[in-house]
């Protein structure tokens, strides 16, 4: 293991971020934990107030996750998961045959839905714990299933009961949100952000049965002369209005002539959406673009009306439906992508289901081997929550949060153990858990190992004496040994993978290409969605390429030399300039006259072509001509598809070199 890498992992793992992150969030979870503290001790039952507290407690991971739902309906949902989650653990407690494959298929479920998003994945990932812990942890408590549902269930009402104290943010704030992102991100980029966009896609896409009038202005989309009515509310046209946008605006910056003017105009105007898509109390309509001068040329005019119509859309304005062509990949889709060989989502499915079946038979094991005097009985579940906790899908973030995560367990270990020693009443003892739970509320946005201190202190709490205490530090050195060594026998070396996934965007980027001259040669509605399903799997791809080549750049050098730092760096910035003029040729395909389209439209099969052979880096030549064309094209096709031609040939040859 190369050392530089790993001390790199460890710093990235202990920087701290700001404390006290989105306060007001903050205190309803402050209120319910003190509601929920108050009734445990009328309750005047140990176990009954231990269910109530870790109820509350796992509510509170429920409401603090990333969701793309309002609070309140994103805490509900995963609070009555995680409640039958328990009550089917308590049921099936000691039957080790059914814990086990169930347990085995909610991790590997938790795994592949990080293709989806990553709050949804820890979301299951949490409740298959909550099954596993009940299914473990029930042999040693003396009530029945009934009741210790019961109670559990009372400290999760409680907390979500405190998601309603105000201030309300407007419907659908997850999406708005989402929206007004891509809008900020896409002017300042000069082009389509992928990763805002596809965000945007996703968060809209769960509001695809809905029909509430404000949010329609956020999911329908105009296609000018050629609408068609009864569109679905979930057809993104004020994102699809802001990828158009972006694509014109690099359209303008490939043209001759100074476009930052004209960039500069469409963020101000941008912002100004993005702030009424956020905030839609806001009545005045939004001022129109600030234009450094009349719109002259055909994609002056198409980008002045591109924005125009986002403006309307934000305004309030009503606007026509729309076509289905534009149908963002579901979490359906995104999954079952993701199931096939080579994918690095669905090694990491495996490697975290199998790793956890792994962690738990060693959680039972230590506890029949070192006895209830070392461990808490029932408790080597502690064990697989360490281990799929760390297990990522790339080394950086595997290993940065293990070191984290053991440097500040073994931190709440020590403040726990100390904690337990202070003689308490029952009043006294709940003040000081609830103290430590707002620690951790406080400094749970600074890092895991600061997060770790504050929980493993409060879970050591939970238990009289030092026994909780040892118990989850001893978990956890064992939980983190298992993760790093089951990443390191089963790794996902994404330097080895690079090029592979570049060679799978290639394709993609070529299909996309071909996908826009069958349309500038027939405009057809089978040709319109066939772009616009070629433009949503380019992106992914690319997207799938970035992230894998971020994360190689953490991972230590390859023995062989292979895609070293400096050659990564340049083939994330050819890739990302090869998807702008692609970008652009999308957005300049309906200002050109019918011959010009099928000027360009062979001029772009060509480069098609090229692109696909390209990458296959066995060849003896793989680089191709750089740009040979004959055909009397747009000049802005010609400088597109030669700046195309020139970054592909500059790429071929980083691959190769990288290659070797």
């Amino acid at each position: 293991m190369e050392q530089s890498a790993l001390l790199e992992a460890a710093r990235r793992g202990l920087k701290a971020g700001p404390p006290l992150q989105d306060p007001v969030r903050l205190m309803r979870i402050a209120i319910g934990m003190l509601a929920v503290s108050i009734v445990g001790l009328l309750l005047r039952d140990p176990e009954a107030q231990l269910l109530i507290t870790i109820g509350a407690f796992l509510a509170t991971i429920a409401a603090v996750t990333p969701h793309q739902r309002s609070r309140v309906v994103a805490t509900l949902l995963a609070s009555i998961g995680q409640i039958v989650a328990a009550g089917l653990g308590m049921l099936v407690a000691g039957e080790w045959w059914i814990v086990i494959p169930v347990t085995f298929a909610g991790l590997f479920a938790a795994g592949m839905m990080r293709a989806v998003h990553i709050g949804i994945s820890i979301r299951w990932t949490v409740i298959t714990i909550v099954f596993l812990a009940f299914a473990e942890i029930w042999t040693t408590l003396t009530l029945d299933p009934g009741p210790g549902v019961l109670y559990f269930a009372i400290g999760f009402a409680i907390m979500n009961l405190a998601q309603l104290i105000p201030p309300y943010g407007s419907r659908h704030s997850a999406q708005r949100r989402a929206v007004a992102s891509f809008y900020r991100a896409f002017a300042r980029w000069e082009g389509d952000d992928g990763r805002t966009l596809l965000a945007a896609d996703r968060s809209l896409a769960l509001l695809r049965f809905h029909r509430h009038p404000e949010i329609s202005r956020l999911t329908q989309r105009v296609w000018g002369p050629k609408a068609q009515p009864a569109s679905p509310a979930w057809m993104k046209q004020l994102v699809e209005r802001g990828e158009e946008v972006a694509q014109l605006l690099l359209a303008l910056r490939n043209a001759e002539g100074d476009a930052e003017p004209w960039r500069q105009a469409v963020e101000l105007q941008a912002r100004a959406i993005a702030d009424r898509v956020e905030q839609p109390r806001r009545r005045s309509p939004i001022p129109p673009c600030p234009w450094p001068s009349s719109p002259e040329s055909a994609l002056e005019v198409a980008l002045a009306s591109a924005l125009e119509a986002a403006t309307r859309l934000a305004s309030g304005h009503p606007v026509p439906d729309g076509s289905d062509e534009r149908q963002p990949p579901t979490s359906l889709d995104l999954v079952r992508d993701e199931l096939r060989p080579g994918s690095t989502i669905l090694r990491h499915a495996l490697r975290v289901a199998i790793t956890g079946i792994i962690a738990q038979v060693v959680g039972l094991g230590l506890g029949a081997l070192l006895g209830s005097n070392v461990l808490q009985a029932g408790h080597g579940f502690w064990v697989v929550v360490a281990a799929v906790l760390i297990v990522f899908p790339d080394y950086g973030s595997t290993f940065s949060r293990g070191i984290a995560r053991t440097i500040g367990t073994m931190g709440g270990v020590v403040a726990g153990v100390a904690l337990s020693f202070l003689p308490m009443t029952s009043v006294a003892h709940t003040i000081v858990m609830l103290l430590v739970f707002y620690g951790y509320l406080a400094f749970r946005s600074c890092g895991q190992a600061y997060t770790m201190f504050w929980v493993v202190t409060w879970i050591a709490l939970l238990t009289p004496g030092p026994l909780g205490a040892t118990t989850r530090g001893l978990a956890t050195l064992v939980g983190c040994a298992l993760a790093f060594v089951a990443y390191l026998l089963a790794p996902t070396w994404q330097r080895r993978l690079l090029t592979e996934q570049l060679r799978e965007w290639a394709q993609a980027a070529a299909d996309h290409l071909d996908a826009l001259a069958a349309l500038w040669s027939r405009d057809s509605e089978r040709n319109r969605v066939d772009v616009a399903q070629a433009v949503v799997r380019n992106r992914l791809v690319r997207l799938d390429f970035d992230e894998a080549a971020k994360s190689a750049r953490l991972e230590p050098a390859d023995r062989d030399g292979r895609w070293p730092n400096e050659a990564i760096d340049r083939a994330i910035d050819a890739v990302v300039a090869i998807s702008k003029q692609i970008s652009a040729l999308s957005a300049l395909g309906p200002i050109w006259t019918d011959v010009e389209r099928a000027h360009a439209a062979g001029a772009a099969s060509t480069q098609a072509a090229y692109l696909r052979a390209s990458f296959d880096l066995g060849s003896a030549d793989s680089t191709g001509t750089p740009w040979d064309d004959g055909s009397a094209s747009p000049a802005d096709a010609d400088r597109a598809l030669a700046r195309i031609a020139a970054t592909r040939v500059e790429l071929v040859e980083i691959a190769r070199s990288a290659s070797r």
